[in-house]
């Protein structure tokens, strides 16, 4: 069992802020949980997550000044994988409604539910969990079923091997930021991009973040000559990729899929494709 910040007591709670537990930076520490167990942790099969950035944004453990609560989330996310050596799989739960029906805050939206299933993907997610509960007069049924029938054809995709192949860009800062994933399968590159939009800012939380409407991004991605066409799944477009490199608007809260199929795949600098004999 994960305690909560709010179940521990506060002279513990104390304690976690200012006691170094072995995590960086320690006041990120997923819900005071490092010095409950002697800061070891021991799982089983698989682990759910659920916190969710939207309706508990005035968390702590996603309240801060120097991110929002979607980074802070991704934060959490990242370091879960990474403290078990990216060896157990993780199962984040969304929450696609309204968090209580006495709740004033903006619930989460169609595009947010649909952003947060696909940010969890692209950080190392191996399933989603929707969790409909408390107001359900506000579903996000939409976001929802598009997610679903998209997994339907993608999900092998997704949880296949990662490449030796890379994509780079150049939108990694707070409210500029876009984070990928990518994967290749029969011969075809797809990229999965989410663009990490914190949502607009309330008075009670401290962060006070305003994102812009659009942002332009400048995409590379590593063994890739000449010209070759970029699908984006599901939108009716190509875009032009030369040598690699090619460029996309994102609104706020999108997500773009992109499947490069080009006539000639160059493997990546440094590897050798060798005939079979």
């Amino acid at each position: 069992m994960i305690r909560r910040f709010t179940d521990v007591p506060p002279r513990r709670y104390e304690a976690v802020r200012t006691r170094y537990y072995g995590t960086a930076p320690n006041q990120y520490d997923y819900l005071a949980s490092a010095p409950l167990f002697g800061g070891k942790k021991w799982v089983q099969a698989a682990i759910p997550f659920d916190n969710y950035p939207i309706p508990f944004r005035l968390h702590p453990s996603m309240n801060f000044t120097d991110m929002g609560p979607y980074a802070a989330y991704l934060d959490a996310l990242d370091r879960i994988h990474s403290s078990n050596k990216y060896l157990v799989p993780v199962l984040p739960a969304i929450l696609p409604c309204r968090g209580q029906a006495t709740d004033t805050k903006p619930p989460i939206t169609e595009e947010q539910t649909y952003l947060e299933a696909w940010m969890n993907v692209i950080h190392g997610a191996k399933g989603i969990i929707w969790f409909p509960y408390f107001d359900q007069s506000v579903m996000r049924w939409n976001a929802m079923k598009k997610f679903s029938n998209q997994m339907k054809t993608l999900a092998p995709v997704v949880l296949g091997p990662e490449p030796y192949r890379t994509v780079t860009d150049n939108s990694n800062a707070a409210l500029k930021r876009v984070d990928t994933l990518i994967r290749e399968k029969d011969g075809s590159i797809y990229i999965f991009t989410a663009r990490v939009t914190e949502p607009d800012p309330i008075p009670e939380a401290k962060y006070q973040g305003v994102e812009p409407q659009s942002i332009t991004v400048n995409f590379t991605v590593s063994g890739l000559a000449g010209n070759a066409m970029a699908q984006v799944v599901g939108e009716g477009r190509a875009i032009l990729v030369r040598d690699g490199k090619f460029t996309d608007i994102f609104a706020k809260n999108a997500v773009h899929i992109y499947k490069i199929t080009a006539p000639r795949l160059s493997s990546p600098q440094g590897l050798r494709a060798n005939p079979l004999n």
